[in-house]
């Protein structure tokens, strides 16, 4: 009898661990989902203002037109932007190099990791 008492006990923290989880899942994915979103847009507003004028926008100029958007922390929106820069400027160093097989970001993403910018 006091097997089957521990094996329900079990259950029942296991669902409620599990409850738990699920929400703070769910508010990670949301935030990733997000994250992405800014990084959609910087990609977006990178390459059309690139497209129609034959201009580069700076880091600052696309955190600018991203500020106060998107239902992220404005530092967490700020290190989305200078990772894709970052990227970008990674890549075009390594283009010079010779090592053209590395491309420039170009797919949609649906997550980012999120994260905040320490200064």
């Amino acid at each position: 009898m006091n097997g089957k008492t521990n094996h329900c006990v079990y259950n029942i923290n296991y669902h409620t661990i599990e409850k738990k989880t699920s929400g703070a899942t769910l508010l990670a994915r949301n935030l990733q989902m997000e994250a992405a979103r800014v990084w959609n847009a910087a990609y977006n507003i990178h390459r059309t203002i690139y497209g129609r004028y034959g201009c580069w926008l700076s880091e600052g100029a696309i955190k600018g037109l991203l500020k106060g958007k998107y239902g992220l922390h404005s530092q967490s929106a700020q290190a989305v932007v200078e990772t894709y820069f970052e990227c970008c400027e990674r890549t075009r160093k390594l283009h010079l190099q010779g090592h053209t097989e590395r491309k420039y970001p170009y797919r949609r993403k649906r997550f980012f990791t999120v994260t905040c910018s320490q200064k």
